[in-house]
């Protein structure tokens, strides 16, 4: 159920929001990942995140997405249960989250679950 590879969404720290959006359109997942200079992930920017941000400033499309992500975004490991996942997903203390990003054991992404993905699988 997880995206890999040339599915997973991710830019780095000093790509514009506009670049985001079109990553996160291009992807298809309402997110992209934010990755340091190591390739490690930092941060994600949803679409949500998205209609906050230009809601609140329209010409916000060309700051670095480092001054607007949201830090350490919640993450599984890549041998978490699916269930365990949806499980994180729905009992998140700020609210329900749609996507969740795979890291590898050094904090690499190597996917993202999608909540869509696993009702579709019905295991919800």
């Amino acid at each position: 159920l997880m995206h890999v590879e040339d599915e997973l969404p991710l830019v780095s720290m000093d790509t514009s929001l506009k670049e985001a959006l079109i990553e996160i359109i291009d992807k298809k997942l309402g997110c992209t990942g934010v990755t340091d200079p190591g390739g490690r992930l930092a941060g994600i920017i949803t679409d949500g995140d998205l209609k906050r941000i230009l809601t609140e400033n329209p010409s916000a499309l060309g700051t670095s997405v480092s001054k607007l992500m949201t830090e350490s975004p919640m993450t599984v490991s890549p041998d978490l249960l699916v269930v365990q996942a949806l499980k994180q997903m729905e009992m998140n203390p700020k609210g329900q989250i749609t996507q969740l990003f795979v890291l590898d054991d050094d904090g690499y992404p190597v996917g993202v679950i999608h909540i869509h993905d696993i009702i579709r699988a019905g295991l919800k």
